[in-house]
């Protein structure tokens, strides 16, 4: 019977097999090695997402997972969680999750978790703005009423309040009642009698529909 090929790492070296202590030793460290590299191997492809794994990454999947841990944590309530969360916030954020721009940019604007940075604030609320985030168009649109993080500018306000009204947002329509009842945003009419000016007629004001007759 032919004998079998040796696939041992202890190779005969000039005819003469090695003593079998020095091959153990020999096995042994070939083994660690091959262990070693595998759980190397193994730790950098568990730190890499599912979808970079296959090379089809899907953002919107990615932001809504991160915006889930997101909400997990900052319901614990503690600062440490809070700040975990606006973690998770962050990351979908920029991967343009809507609800996650609202949601930093509140925590940056209420010091919830975060240090007050009505700057960032608004950054962030433009963001989900400009995605119909209602919740955002009413924060921008106050921001910009009161010059609050950003100049004040009247139209701006009008237009983000406007949007976020017709979103169903009601403190929105409050809002911009008290702003049109106090004369901010209203056309002025040319012609005046005395020092009064005549005020636009309730047809000409933003109401919102069920309010309309």
């Amino acid at each position: 019977m032919p004998q079998q090929e040796s696939h041992s790492p202890c190779p005969p070296e000039s005819g003469k097999r090695p003593t079998g202590r020095w091959c153990n030793i020999l096995n042994l460290l070939v083994l660690v090695a091959l262990c070693t590299l595998g759980v190397s191997v193994y730790s950098i492809r568990s730190t890499l997402p599912p979808a970079a794994e296959n090379g089809a990454a899907d953002p919107a999947k990615d932001a809504e997972k991160f915006f889930s841990q997101a909400r997990v944590c900052y319901s614990r309530k503690t600062l440490q969680d809070k700040l975990e969360a606006a973690d998770w916030f962050r990351k979908a954020a920029r991967l343009g999750h809507a609800s996650a721009q609202y949601w930093l940019g509140r925590m940056y604007a209420e010091a919830d978790g975060l240090s007050r940075d009505m700057e960032l604030a608004a950054h962030w609320f433009r963001k989900a703005a400009e995605q119909g985030e209602a919740d955002a168009q009413y924060r921008l649109g106050i921001m910009y009423a009161d010059g609050d993080g950003l100049p004040q500018d009247t139209a701006q306000a009008l237009e983000w309040l406007r949007k976020a009204g017709e979103q169903g947002v009601a403190e929105a329509w409050y809002r911009l009642s008290v702003m049109y009842n106090t004369g901010l945003g209203l056309p002025q009419k040319k012609s005046c009698r005395g020092t009064a000016c005549v005020r636009p007629s309730e047809s000409e004001k933003p109401w919102p529909p069920m309010m309309r007759a």
